[in-house]
C-alpha cells in the first residue's frame, strides 16, 4: 500500500494516533493482507500491538485510566454484514469491544465478563468495531468479510485538537567555531512535542561530521565550513515526511579575533546576573585574543570579575518601566527604555555589542498557552530596545538570545504538564522572535538571533544536587548516589558554557563579515 492506513482515527469528538513505530508497520502488512484476502487471521501479541491511545465516546468509554496497561485499542472499519471472530484465552470480558456506526455513535457495548473464548460480533450497520486490547488481551482476531479498501478515506481524515502538532522552530542560520563543541538537541527544536511523541527527527549531514545521540545532533567542528544540513521531522512514520528546514549552519575561525578590541553589554535576567554566562563568554573572547577587559555594565559580580546588566526576576516589561519594587531600572527615561540616556549615565562613549537574554520571566509569568498576548508583547518591548540602541549608534550589533525552557527532569514541584507548557511559551517566544527577526534585511541592520535554546540538555544542564540514592544508602555509607534536579530554570555552569559558546560563535561570525 501507499500509505500507512489508520495513523490517525477520528471517533466522535476525540483523535487517535498510532505512536508505535512496531504498530503503524504490523498494521500495514495486516491491511495489505486483508486488501488481497477477505478471510485472515491476525495476531495481536501483548506489548507488541499499541494502535489507539485512550478510551472512546463519553457515555460507554472503553477501558479506565486504572485498567489501561497501555496495549491500545485496535480500531476497525467495516460495512453491514461483516464479522469479527474475537478469540481470547479465558474469554473476553466486559468492555472488551464496541461496535459504532458511521458518526461513531456506540451502538453496543461488550457488557458481562466470561463470554465465550470465540465470540463473533456482527455489523448491523456501516461503521466501526473497536477491539479493547487493554482489557481483553485478545489471542488472535479473525475478519471475515471486511471491505478495507473503501473504507481508509473514512478513517484518515479531519483531524481535530489531540493532533499531533508537532512542528519545527529553528532560525534560518546557526553559528559555530572551530574547537568548541557545536550541540543541536533534537526536542529544544520542536515545539508541542519532543523526540519522544514523534516518530523520528532527523538531520542529514552533508560532511559526515555530525555524531547522533537519542537526544541530540553534536559536532567538534577542526575547519570552516558552510554547509545546510536538513532538519526533518516525522510525526507518525518514517516513511513519511512531514516537516523540514533547511538549515544553514557557518563555523568560523576565532583566530581572526585575535588582535581586536570590543566594547559588549549583556543585558538579561538572573541567568545573566549570577555572572558565570557573561564571564565565560569572556573567557571564550579573551582566549581567542580578543581584548573585551571585564564587559560593560552598572553591576559586577566578583566571583566571576564580570559586569553586565542582569537583574534576577526581570522580564521585557519590567525593562519598560521606572523601576521594580526597589530596584531602578537605569534604561528608563521620559517614559520609555532610552539607550541613550544610559549610556551618557554610565559615562560610556561607544559599544560594539549588545546581547539581549530575555524571555525566561515572560513566558513563566504568562497566564497561559489560551493566550498569544505574553508573546506580542515579548516582541513589542525587544523591538523597543533595539531601536533605542540604534538610535543612539546604528552600527551597534544587537543579538537576541532564544530564551531556553524548563529543565522536563525536574519532578518534586512541577508536574509534566505545566513543565510541557512552559516550554511550549519559550516556543512561542522563539518562533515569533525568528518570524520577526530571522533575514537578511534585519542582519543588515544589525540585529543577529542567537538560538541558545537548541544547545541545552534539558536533564542534565540544569542545577542539581548529588545525594544518596536512598535513605539506607546514606545510613551504611554505600557510595551509590544519584544526581537530582533542584531548579528548573537555571543552568548549571555546563549549561551556561554552552549557552556562551553560542553567543561567541554568534559574535565570531559577525566579526568575519
Amino acid at each position: 500500500m501507499s500509505d500507512i492506513p489508520m495513523k490517525r482515527v477520528v471517533i466522535g469528538s476525540k483523535t487517535y494516533e498510532i505512536v508505535d513505530e512496531y504498530a503503524r508497520e504490523h498494521l500495514e502488512d495486516v491491511y495489505a493482507e486483508l486488501s488481497a484476502e477477505e478471510d485472515i487471521t491476525s495476531r495481536i501479541t501483548r506489548g507488541k500491538l499499541i494502535a489507539l491511545d485512550g478510551g472512546i465516546g463519553s457515555t460507554a468509554p472503553i477501558g479506565s485510566p486504572t485498567a489501561n496497561q497501555g496495549f491500545g485499542y485496535f480500531v476497525i472499519p467495516w460495512s453491514a454484514g461483516n464479522n469479527v471472530k474475537i478469540t481470547a484465552r479465558g474469554g473476553t470480558t466486559a468492555r472488551t469491544w464496541a461496535t459504532l456506526d458511521s458518526e461513531a455513535k456506540i451502538l453496543t457495548v461488550a457488557d458481562a465478563n466470561a463470554q465465550a473464548t470465540d465470540l463473533t460480533i456482527t455489523a448491523s450497520v456501516d461503521g466501526y468495531v473497536v477491539i479493547n486490547c487493554n482489557l481483553a488481551f485478545p489471542y488472535s482476531v479473525k475478519f471475515t468479510g471486511l471491505n478495507i479498501s473503501s473504507r481508509i478515506e473514512s478513517i484518515t481524515g479531519n483531524i481535530d485538537a489531540q493532533e499531533n502538532k508537532a512542528e519545527i522552530v529553528l532560525p534560518s542560520t546557526v553559528y559555530g567555531v572551530i574547537g568548541q563543541e557545536f550541540d543541536l538537541y533534537k526536542g529544544n527544536a520542536l515545539m508541542y512535542g519532543n523526540i519522544g511523541s514523534v516518530a523520528s527527527v532527523k538531520f542529514v549531514d552533508f560532511i559526515n561530521q555530525w555524531v547522533e545521540t537519542d537526544s541530540r545532533f553534536s559536532c567538534l567542528p577542526n575547519a570552516t565550513r558552510n554547509q545546510y544540513p536538513q532538519f526533518s521531522l516525522y510525526k507518525y512514520s518514517i516513511k513519511s515526511k512531514d516537516a523540514f528546514k533547511n538549515l544553514h549552519l557557518i563555523i568560523t575561525d576565532p583566530a581572526s579575533l585575535s588582535g581586536k578590541s570590543r566594547d559588549i553589554l549583556v543585558i538579561g535576567d538572573s541567568k545573566v546576573a549570577g555572572g558565570r554566562l557573561p564571564q565565560v563568554l569572556k573567557i571564550l573572547c579573551t582566549n581567542a585574543g580578543m581584548d573585551v577587559g571585564k564587559l560593560k555594565g552598572s553591576l559586577y559580580s566578583s566571583a566571576f570579575d564580570v559586569y553586565h546588566e542582569g537583574r534576577s526576576g526581570w522580564s521585557s516589561v519590567d525593562y519598560m518601566a521606572e523601576s521594580k519594587g526597589s530596584t531602578a531600572n537605569l534604561f528608563y527615561h521620559n517614559g520609555t527604555f532610552d539607550f541613550s540616556y544610559y549610556m551618557e549615565q554610565q559615562n560610556y562613549s561607544s559599544m560594539d555589542y549588545v546581547f539581549i537574554n530575555l524571555g525566561t520571566n515572560d513566558y513563566a509569568n504568562a497566564s497561559g498557552l489560551g493566550s498569544d498576548a505574553y508573546v506580542a508583547t515579548f516582541i513589542s518591548n525587544i523591538e523597543t530596545m533595539i531601536n533605542s540602541i540604534h538610535t543612539y549608534d546604528p552600527n551597534i550589533k544587537v543579538i537576541v538570545g532564544l530564551a531556553e525552557g524548563v529543565c522536563t527532569a525536574q519532578k518534586s514541584s512541577a508536574s509534566e504538564e505545566e513543565l510541557s507548557n512552559l516550554n511550549a511559551r519559550a516556543r512561542l517566544l522563539n518562533k515569533a522572535c525568528i518570524a520577526k527577526w530571522d533575514n537578511s534585511t534585519f542582519i543588515s541592520n544589525k540585529v543577529w538571533l542567537c538560538p541558545i535554546y537548541l544547545s541545552m540538555d534539558m536533564e542534565n544542564d540544569y542545577v542539581m544536587t548529588e545525594e544518596p540514592l536512598s535513605q539506607w544508602d546514606g545510613t551504611y555509607n554505600t557510595g551509590k548516589t544519584r544526581f537530582r534536579i533542584t531548579d528548573k530554570m537555571h543552568q548549571n555552569n555546563v549549561g551556561y558554557a554552552k549557552n556562551a559558546t553560542y553567543m561567541f560563535s554568534t559574535l565570531a561570525y559577525i566579526e568575519s563579515l
